[in-house]
């Protein structure tokens, strides 16, 4: 199949499909697959020169090995990984395309979108003379628009110009639009088998993207024959001035042979790259198109619905249409990347990102000339794009699946009556799959989904969820606790972090007895902090393993604890659900509009009232910039975006059904506003990473150990990428802990403050005269039911996971804190190193205690309804009130004697802002215990 080039991606999937079942087909994939097993093992063999030269002296042997080994500034060490697994990418294109099943759904849908439609659209050619007909017409047509269009160029361009100018236009038109075959006989008599509905546009685009990448396709066939051609003589000049081939007939046939079955092995290598592009775009085109037309029928009834008109027949049938394409196409997407593209996909991850890293080290560590460099970093670029299209087209798939969701809830509302009844279920359930179901996108494998958020921020690791990363990270904790996922990359977690313990408790033997442990000599960075020991000194391990006991303590509390308890339960329903009833809630765009014109002109009187002076001295256009701000501002804080009364009354919390909309517009927003601060902060992290990075390697690399050894520089190089999601897993542990403390204050303050307020109204209206009635007894036994609810939440939150995580976090982070000051103190350190100890000794005081206050306050509000309840049983005055009375005497009780209602740091104490001044003298006294462990070392 290499000289049919031609139609290369037709021919392809053709000659897959048609003849995988004859023996000509076997034998010439099985010569395909032994080729490239014969170049993989030619690779290792040479690639053992580079480990021992002594040992395998094959430049005294191999001609190919010699001049290799002759030209090792360009073929070395990370040229010939490069090459190991570029022959491995030719080997898993094979197995993909050439040896799985056909007869699968997978391989049904790329016959159907490139050869089955591509034949219809031949059978569907018209004849010469209607042909001729439609593109007069349309030359005639063009040519009077441009005249209407462009009078004065018309006039100024030579008519032959024109003439050639719109007949280019004509010929690309008549393409776009299929002008050389019956519309009539191709749409409705040569439909494709599996989207017999497919519109004409998805058709159109499938079709001509086949026609136009068997053109590209053949222009990269030639250009790779003639750069082969060029850089085979350049190569062969001088490798037949070596002795081993002018001293031997053999070797030149061999090296005669090699030169030809070279060409077969890249051009298969080219073939295989081009096909998963292909195969993968060609039926994008039909989902992409087809998916976007059904989406945009949805949206046109809706919009049709809204302004009056009434759902008839007509449009029920097409509802049911675009439900039951819906479910088709979900079906296709899911069973395909279940049959191929699911393990396809997971492989070429593995095989194509240490092609790029191995790229990378390259560039970095390896002299090349200027030349070099650059072809390198042209090949790298270009792997990575070509790399990322299949991936970016699927995420693209799986974004038009969802598209229709946004919709569905206005449009269940305008499916009234009883015969749409059925309808309405179906689509509750498709929204419902959309939502909360596995999301319909192909997969990396095990690695997770492929979607934009699979490829920028993969769940695997939740490394680069950053951009709503509260939200998905509570949402990924609660709702994928039990998947094999979770827990294998949770694991992957721990022991990263173990082996990063390991690491600084071996390299801590060095600085307790350099003479017994010298690992100065045997290990990179042990002598890197040697040699730095002014800035990497004692303190400084000792706060490393601090803070990988923290990371660790991070993931145990959040990672590994029970989610079916009342502590995840309180946050999934604060973080996750308030935020999905939120997006539930929105309000159509037009009603939004209308609310902020409404708010803007309120402003702008309200401005010229207050401020005259000012309103007329402010140019109009500053002004109204300003008000926009304000109005923007305040539409968030406000809540305009959505409609309040479904927000309020149907979309309820969970947990906290009677919470007050002050309580849950908090909790929203700060959800929203920590997210972006959170972003900002992984993007500060990164720069900063990066930039230390480079100075820490730029000054580590000029070691004699590095130089000395290629296995080492392939191990420094995965420590610095294993370092990254170590790194962030802390900071999003800080983040979690700090947050998740937080979103649920916002709540248990708000309506603490709410019941306080109106108990305390309802105190003073006695006060003034006014009797304690029947809704005042109602609001009194909502309060104090609402009272003990929130202390039930709070204990025994407490008690399933934070009284033991604050616990350790204390235990922990006071040590860190100590340790940050024993380093000012003690260690004699430069101003700049100083700056930045005391900088990161604040941030980390600062954000260690921002939970603990929060946590404090909300104990103070427990207890803040105390000091007005004996004051109001002198006010429940009446035999009915009894009960009531009794129940606000045991509340009182509890408030003033029981156990306080508080977080606990497990044995140390209850967590008020009592317990944080019994913490700072444990602070205190914590810090000479590490000063006199330091004076005795």
């Amino acid at each position: 199949m290499s000289l049919q080039i031609r139609h290369y991606i037709y021919n392809a999937m053709k000659h897959i499909v048609d003849q995988h079942d004859t023996r000509q087909y076997r034998i010439s994939h099985n010569l395909e697959v032994i080729l490239y097993l014969f170049w993989l093992i030619r690779g290792l063999f040479i690639s053992l020169m580079y480990l021992d030269s002594e040992q395998f002296p094959l430049y005294e042997f191999d001609y190919m090995s010699e001049y290799f080994w002759k030209n090792r500034k360009i073929f070395n060490k990370f040229f010939m990984i490069l090459i190991i697994l570029f022959t491995l990418t030719g080997l898993l294109g094979i197995k993909t395309f050439f040896y799985s099943r056909v007869d699968t759904l997978s391989f049904q849908v790329l016959y159907d979108c490139i050869v089955y439609n591509t034949d219809q659209y031949y059978k569907s050619l018209d004849k010469d003379e209607n042909v001729a007909n439609k593109l007069s017409t349309r030359f005639r047509q063009y040519q009077r628009q441009f005249v209407r269009d462009h009078r004065l160029l018309s006039l100024m361009i030579p008519e032959f110009i024109m003439k050639k100018l719109i007949t280019i236009r004509v010929w690309i038109g008549s393409w776009l639009e299929l002008d050389r075959i019956d519309k009539k006989l191709f749409m409705n008599r040569n439909k494709m088998r599996l989207f017999p509905n497919a519109n004409i546009k998805s058709r159109t685009d499938v079709l001509l993207f086949v026609l136009i990448i068997d053109i590209f396709n053949f222009i990269v066939h030639i250009f790779t024959a003639i750069v082969y051609i060029i850089c085979n003589y350049l190569i062969i000049i001088d490798i037949i001035s070596s002795e081993l081939i002018r001293n031997s007939w053999i070797i030149k046939f061999q090296l005669f042979i090699e030169i030809i079955l070279f060409i077969p092995t890249l051009l298969i290598l080219l073939q295989c790259s081009m096909l998963l592009s292909c195969s993968i775009t060609a039926p994008y085109q039909v989902f992409h198109n087809i998916l976007n037309h059904l989406n945009q029928k949805f949206s046109t009834l809706y919009e049709n619905l809204r302004r009056g008109k009434q759902i008839g027949l007509k449009e029920s049938k097409e509802l049911r249409f675009i439900y039951r394409q819906h479910n088709i196409l979900c079906y296709y997407t899911v069973f395909a990347d279940t049959d191929a593209w699911s393990q396809a996909l997971y492989y070429y991850a593995l095989v194509s990102i240490p092609i790029n890293v191995t790229f990378m080290c390259e560039l970095i560590f390896e002299d090349l000339t200027a030349e070099t460099r650059f072809l390198f970093i042209f090949m790298m670029i270009m792997h990575a794009f070509t790399g990322l299209i299949p991936f970016i087209v699927l995420a693209n798939v799986s974004k038009a699946y969802h598209a229709i969701r946004k919709n569905i809830p206005a449009m269940q509302l305008q499916l009234k009556r009883r015969k749409d009844l059925r309808l309405k279920l179906k689509f509750d359930d498709l929204y419902e799959r959309l939502v909360d179901g596995k999301k319909i996108a192909y997969t990396f494998g095990y690695l997770g989904v492929l979607t934009y958020r699979g490829l920028f921020e993969q769940k695997t690791k939740m490394f680069l969820q950053i951009r709503h990363y509260i939200y998905n990270a509570m949402k990924h904790i609660v709702e994928q606790h039990d998947t094999r996922q979770y827990w294998l990359s949770h694991n992957a977690e721990v022991i990263l972090y173990l082996f990063w313990l390991t690491r600084a408790l071996f390299i801590s033997l060095m600085y307790l007895d350099s003479e017994h442990f010298p690992l100065y000599e045997f290990d990179y960075m042990s002598e890197y902090f040697w040699k730095n020991q002014k800035i990497f000194n004692k303190f400084f391990m000792i706060l490393i393993i601090l803070f990988i006991l923290t990371g660790l303590l991070g993931i145990k509390t959040f990672f590994y604890s029970r989610v079916d308890t009342l502590s995840f339960q309180v946050l999934y329903d604060c973080i996750v659900y308030n935020t999905d009833q939120y997006y539930k809630s929105l309000d159509t765009d037009k009603n939004v509009a209308n609310k902020l014109s409404t708010r803007f002109r309120q402003y702008q009187r309200q401005f010229v009232r207050d401020h005259r002076l000012l309103s007329l001295m402010i140019p109009k256009f500053i002004m109204k910039k300003l008000i926009a701000i304000c109005v923007w501002i305040d539409s968030w804080l406000k809540l305009d975006r959505i409609d309040k009364k479904l927000f309020i009354n149907q979309n309820k919390m969970r947990l906290f059904p009677h919470a007050n909309i002050k309580s849950r517009t908090h909790v929203l927003l700060f959800v929203l506003i920590i997210d972006i601060v959170n972003f900002i902060v992984h993007i500060f992290t990164a720069i900063v990473y990066i930039i230390g990075n480079y100075l820490l390697i730029s000054d580590a690399i000029l070691s004699d150990l590095i130089r000395n050894s290629f296995i080492i520089k392939v191990h420094m190089f995965i420590e610095v990428i294993l370092f990254i999601p170590s790194f962030l897993i802390l900071l999003q542990c800080s983040m979690l802990l700090s947050c998740s403390a937080s979103a649920a204050y916002q709540v248990f303050h708000s309506t603490l403050n709410h019941l306080n307020k109106k108990f305390l109204t309802i105190y003073e209206n006695s006060c003034h005269g006014k009797q304690i009635g029947l809704k005042e007894s109602k609001e009194l036994r909502f309060i104090y039911r609402q009272h003990n609810i929130l202390c039930y939440y709070e204990i025994f939150t407490d008690k399933d996971v934070w009284s033991q995580a604050l616990y350790y976090y204390a235990l922990v982070s006071i040590p860190i804190n100590v340790t940050f000051m024993c380093e000012l103190i003690f260690e004699d350190l430069i101003t700049e190193t100083q700056l930045l100890f005391v900088f990161l000794m604040f941030m980390h005081a600062f954000t260690g205690l921002i939970p603990l206050i929060i946590l404090a306050d909300v104990s103070k509000d427990y207890h803040a309804i105390r000091k007005n309840i004996p004051a109001m049983q002198l006010q429940l005055k009446r035999r009915k009130d009894l009960r009531l009375k009794l129940k606000f005497d045991d509340l009182y009780e509890r408030l003033v004697d029981g156990k306080k209602i508080a977080y606990t740091f497990g044995y140390l104490g209850v967590l008020t802002y009592r317990g944080l001044l019994e913490a700072f003298l444990g602070y205190i006294a914590a810090f000479f215990l590490i000063v006199g462990f330091y004076t005795s070392i």
